[in-house]
């Protein structure tokens, strides 16, 4: 089967499914701020440092995978983030059995985790990601997506506006003074 790339080794349906799932994802997490946040400053307040939050913990380090697990709070932080599974997914599925060519190795570091690297699946391994795959990142994403969806019609039911119940019209149709 022939797949249009666009510039990448990934599918363009790979690429373009994955991205609609991460902006669907977004807007379901901006749909559970402002339900939970009656004032539009409010959900500024509450939502800018979220998506900071989410940015920081959602990036690959170039470093590669840490020695020692992170704490339990920033491990849940990091599984909320709709930009850490978008880029695991992208990345599984360009570098996954991708072969580097000798010739754009002359510039690679020496040193650290990317250090002479020969293969895609080398990437992978060093980065921490070398049993996951675009699928499985998809899946969360799409999991992510329902959990904030269904925190938003919660956040709905809880938050919603009260209003007073009006009183009818004495009869004969008299206003009041």
């Amino acid at each position: 089967m022939l797949h249009r790339k666009v510039g990448l080794r990934m599918p363009r349906r790979i690429l373009v499914g994955t991205l609609a799932l991460n902006s669907a994802c977004c807007s379901a997490l901006g749909l559970a701020i402002g339900s939970v946040s009656r004032r539009p400053e409010a959900s500024l307040a509450l939502g800018i440092p979220i998506c900071v939050v989410h940015m920081v913990v959602g990036v690959i380090s170039p470093a590669g995978a840490p020695k020692r697990r992170p704490s339990l709070a920033m491990r849940a932080v990091a599984l909320t983030s709709p930009i850490r599974w978008c880029i695991r997914s992208v990345l599984c599925s360009e570098l996954r059995g991708m072969a580097l060519e000798r010739s754009s190795l002359a510039g690679a570091p020496r040193m650290g985790a990317l250090a002479l690297v020969r293969s895609g699946d080398q990437v992978l391994d060093r980065l921490g990601l070398a049993d996951e795959t675009s699928g499985h990142a998809c899946r969360n994403l799409g999991a992510l997506t329902a959990a904030y969806l269904g925190a938003a019609l919660v956040g709905q039911q809880i938050a919603r506006p009260r209003f007073q119940t009006l009183q009818s019209a004495p009869a004969g149709g008299a206003q009041p003074a």
